[in-house]
């Protein structure tokens, strides 16, 4: 006898990672190579001190531009406090209303974030902290600058689609629409 063959549902096309994906796999990558090596030469008496003042910008930078990676996926997640009770009592317009100044109250945040980072950046790029030969401290400032850059950019892009989708909405598939949906 022979088995029936089973249709398997056809798979999704894999997705091409985007630019800022393959900065955040080879970040992955050489912190994963760094920390190995380390934990490798520990037996043979090797020790690379530089391994850990190099392991904590890098961190930050996965850290930080997987943030950015999360938010432009809108995977990032979220709290809404209130979001789903307030919003259900409003109208269509009060719902667009609120969404408007949430995404604004995020975006206000990214810029002030922003705009600190770019001091910190600069207040910190001429200091060397000693074992690793041309890494500055403000390096670890712009991984975090380059994260929040991202972040803004998705939730500007979330709120530009999501009022392009609401500008034909007659009001009455509103109440789908979340925060989450734009922040």
């Amino acid at each position: 006898m022979r088995a029936a063959a089973v249709e398997e549902p056809d798979a999704p096309a894999p997705r091409r990672l985007a630019p800022l994906e393959w900065v955040a796999l080879g970040l992955v990558g050489l912190l994963f190579t760094a920390l190995l090596v380390q934990v490798l030469g520990r037996p043979f008496g090797l020790s690379f001190v530089w391994i850990g003042e190099l392991s904590i910008p890098l961190f930050v930078w996965i850290v930080f531009v997987g943030a950015a990676i999360a938010s432009r996926r809108n995977e990032h997640p979220y709290v809404e406090i209130g979001y789903s009770a307030v919003s259900r009592r409003l109208s269509p317009r009060g719902r667009k209303a609120l969404d408007l100044l949430l995404a604004a109250m995020a975006i206000a945040f990214f810029l002030v974030f922003i705009a600190g980072l770019i001091g910190m950046t600069r207040q910190t790029w001429d200091h060397v902290p000693g074992l690793l030969p041309g890494y500055r401290v403000g390096y670890l400032y712009l991984g975090t600058l380059v994260g929040a850059l991202g972040c803004l950019i998705a939730t500007i892009r979330r709120l530009r689609e999501r009022w392009r989708q609401s500008a034909g909405d007659d009001g009455r598939g509103a109440g789908d629409s979340t925060a989450a949906s734009i922040i």
